[in-house]
């Protein structure tokens, strides 16, 4: 599925501290390998693709759940969220 969150909604994902450090572990590593600059750049272009379509994937994903749960609420228990929520 090809979905920019961002172009089509207005909706930004942030990234987290951990996504972060992750982020700097693999740059610091690619530093390391013998790769040409074009090389270096192109890997770059893939992970940088690969990572996005998996962050929005995630949301998606999670959205579903959201859409899935309110719908077993209203089938369940008559759509009362209130009755999710400690008073």
């Amino acid at each position: 599925m090809d979905l920019n969150l961002d172009d089509d909604f207005g909706i930004v994902l942030d990234k987290g501290e951990m996504f972060l450090k992750a982020t700097k572990e693999v740059s610091e590593y690619l530093r390391t390998l013998p790769l040409t600059k074009e090389q270096n750049n192109t890997l770059v272009e893939l992970m940088l693709e690969h990572v996005g379509q998996a962050r929005q994937d995630a949301f998606m994903q999670g959205f579903q759940m959201g859409q899935d749960f309110q719908e077993y609420c209203n089938l369940f228990h008559g759509g009362n969220e209130n009755e999710y929520t400690k008073h």
